[in-house]
Parts: C-alpha cells; sequence; structure tokens
C-alpha cells in the first residue's frame, strides 16, 4: 500500500518498523478483533487506493467487500470509510465517480443488517452518545489524546508516559525530523492530501466521536508508521543514523519491559489468569462458590471443567444482600473498576462471624499503581490480582 502514494525505499522502512512495532506486540496476548481490525482496514485502503488509480469494477468490488468485513469487524471502521470518501472527492475525476458511488451503496445496504448495533455502540461507548464525560480520564485533561495517541504508537504501551529521560530525548529527535521533512510534505499535494486525509483527519474525528483510545485507532498506526519512515528517508543521512539508534534503543527497552511485565500500564494484558487457575485447581473444594470479579472470560480457559464460576451479577446480588454466601467461597479481583465494590465485599465478610480469610493471594506488584492514579486519574490496583478463600467455619 504504501509503495502505491510513495517509493520503495519508505515502503522497506514502514515495513521494518511494523515487525518490530511495540505497539502491535501488546496484541499477540489478546484473542480480541484489533488485529483482524487492522488487517481489514488495510485491505480496505490497499483496494481503495489501486480503485482510485485503475477505476476498475473488480478493484471497487473488493473494497465494499473488505469495507462491509471491517464495518462488522469494529464500528471505528466508519471513520475509515469516511476517509476514504474525502480522499475520493477530492482525487477522483466527475467520469470516475460511478463505481465510487455504487461501492458506498454496497456497503451502506450489505451493513444495515447490523445497523441498530452500530447505533448501540455508538450512544453507548463513544464520546458524544456516553453520559460518561469521557472514558479516558487524565490529569492533563482534553488535549492529552492526540499526545498520548502518538507516544503509544511510538513507544509502545510498556515505556510510562512519565518517563522522561526516555520521552523527552525520543521526543526531540522525532521533533526535529518532521519539522525538517514538513516543508517537503506541504509541497508535494499528492503526500500532504493522503496524510491530510488518512493521519490528521482520523485524529480530528476521533477526538470528537470517541475517546481516541490507542487500539481504538489501530487503523491509523500505518500511516503514522509511513509518516516517520517518509521523514527518515528524506533527512540528512547524518541524521538517519542517530533517529534509527534512538527507535532501536527504545524498541529495546520496550521490548524488555513488554516481556518482563514492567511498565505496563494496560492490566488487562498481563493479568496473571493461569497462575490464578493453577491455585484454584489446586484448591478448590467441591461445592466452592467462585465470584470473578470483573466476569472476564480468560480465566474459565484455565480452570478444570467442573470448577464454577459466578461474575458480576451474583456479585451485586451479594453486594446489596439480595442473596447470602452461605458455603465457602473465592473472590477473585483482577480488574481495577470492580476493585471498591470488591473489597467492600471482602471487608463485609471478614467481620462475618461465620467465614474468615484461609488465604490471601497477591500476584504481580506494580510498583507504579500510585502514579498511575495519579496521571490517569482512576482506580489502579497494586497487584494485577488478588485471591481471597473464605472458609464457613464458626470462630471461637
Amino acid at each position: 500500500m504504501t509503495k502505491i502514494i510513495f517509493d520503495k525505499r519508505v515502503a522497506i522502512i514502514c515495513a521494518f518498523f511494523v515487525s518490530f512495532s511495540p505497539f502491535l506486540i501488546r496484541f499477540d496476548r489478546e484473542v480480541r478483533m484489533y488485529p483482524l481490525f487492522l488487517l481489514l482496514t488495510l485491505l480496505t485502503l490497499y483496494f481503495f487506493l489501486i480503485a482510485i488509480e485503475s477505476n476498475s469494477k473488480k478493484r471497487w468490488l473488493l473494497f465494499s467487500l473488505f469495507g462491509v468485513l471491517s464495518l462488522y469487524t469494529h464500528y471505528h471502521s466508519i471513520i475509515v470509510l469516511f476517509c476514504c470518501f474525502v480522499y475520493g472527492v477530492m482525487t477522483l475525476r466527475h467520469k470516475k465517480y460511478k463505481y465510487f458511488i455504487i461501492s458506498y451503496l454496497l456497503m451502506v445496504i450489505f451493513y444495515s443488517f447490523w445497523i441498530d448495533g452500530f447505533f448501540y455502540h455508538f450512544f453507548s461507548f463513544s464520546a458524544l452518545g456516553s453520559e460518561e464525560p469521557t472514558r479516558f480520564p487524565s490529569t492533563y485533561g482534553f488535549w492529552i489524546k492526540p499526545i498520548y495517541l502518538i507516544f503509544s504508537f511510538t513507544f509502545g504501551q510498556a515505556i510510562l508516559p512519565w518517563d522522561w529521560k526516555i520521552t523527552i530525548p525520543a521526543a526531540l529527535v522525532f521533533g526535529y525530523a518532521f519539522i525538517y521533512v514538513f516543508p517537503k510534505i506541504i509541497k508535494n499535494k499528492k503526500i500532504s492530501l493522503f496524510f491530510m486525509c488518512f493521519f490528521l483527519l482520523p485524529i480530528i474525528l476521533g477526538l470528537v466521536i470517541t475517546d481516541l483510545m490507542p487500539r481504538y485507532m489501530i487503523f491509523i498506526y500505518p500511516f503514522y508508521i509511513t509518516l516517520a519512515s517518509y521523514c527518515i528517508c528524506r533527512t540528512k543521512p547524518a541524521f538517519k543514523k542517530v533517529i534509527l539508534t534512538v527507535i532501536m534503543t527504545i524498541y529495546s527497552i520496550s521490548f524488555y519491559n513488554f516481556y518482563s511485565e514492567k511498565n505496563y500500564h494496560i492490566l488487562a494484558s498481563t493479568t496473571p489468569w493461569r497462575e490464578i487457575g493453577v491455585i484454584l485447581n489446586k484448591q478448590y473444594e467441591h461445592g466452592d462458590i467462585i465470584l470473578n470479579v470483573g466476569n472476564s472470560p480468560s480465566l474459565k480457559y484455565y480452570l478444570d471443567d467442573h470448577l464454577n464460576i459466578s461474575g458480576n451479577a451474583e456479585l451485586y446480588q451479594v453486594i446489596n444482600n439480595t442473596i447470602e454466601l452461605n458455603r465457602n467461597f473465592w473472590i477473585i479481583i483482577a480488574n481495577p473498576a470492580f476493585y471498591s465494590q470488591a473489597n467492600k465485599l471482602v471487608n463485609q465478610y471478614n467481620k462475618n462471624e461465620i467465614f474468615f480469610i484461609q488465604d490471601h493471594f497477591k500476584l504481580k506488584k506494580d510498583p507504579n499503581y500510585l502514579d498511575k492514579q495519579k496521571y490517569f486519574k482512576k482506580e489502579f490496583m497494586e497487584y494485577r490480582a488478588e485471591i481471597y478463600h473464605f472458609k464457613k467455619t464458626k470462630r471461637t
């Protein structure tokens, strides 16, 4: 795709960075929609760009096909398709509009089956539709969102944003490279339009309709890498070595932190479900109740078949005194969003005369959790997971 707009050198450097991207490696631990979303949007954009050049009926049909598939994968694909529409309107000649319009009509028809689901997600989770002011809290406010997005694309998410000894030198190097190349981008209408439509415009739209979470905006990442690769190719030869040295240093630090699980602030990706499963499989007794706070389905993968898991519905019933626990039970806390409710339940039953805490397991201490609470203005746990095992035995 990069070769269509740029030259082979930019494409090779871009492929190299994508292959060793600290941002993308986090998804090797997540069986979620994001890798598929990225693949389908890339295929959508690829066939869109070659359809623009060739105006081939087959290419436009493939653009429609992958556009629909990407829409069914993640509703943020609407941003991608809107950006394609803007780019097409600004580049196509009048006589080429026929297949362009038909391709969008086909996508509307085939996506109409899921239009209710789209509006549900939009009004439930988007920045415009959600009752919550934002799902991206931060001490620094609204303007930090695009900066954090670029930070995540550059460093991955295994280097903390306030690690200034890494972020400031890297920002100076990258900033200089971009400022040096920016006039060249402006002079080239084709390249400037490309970055405006597929890099700048999605960020602006993301600020308006979503919380600009890096994983939601993963489809922008290839264009960010393309911009970085273009800047490297257009800088002075001596400075290229400096940039590449800085990049490889950052990648090395990020890889080390990622695989040693240090400074990693996306806790859901590093929750020790395997270790939790080992503990439960060994110590679970027939009839025990297991409350999995946060209701994550990942735990079931590591449990023996005979173990029954209860989720948030049962948790709220216990908290609201709708039902009472009358057997030995486990409380597994591995989601910071539910920590307060779960901790309340722990304290409630710890004071109960019938129950006492038999075991309390703390797994994977997070030394940065207080800083995360400070800068992100949300709850983080001191440990990635805690397990409480309550026994029903009267105290003497």
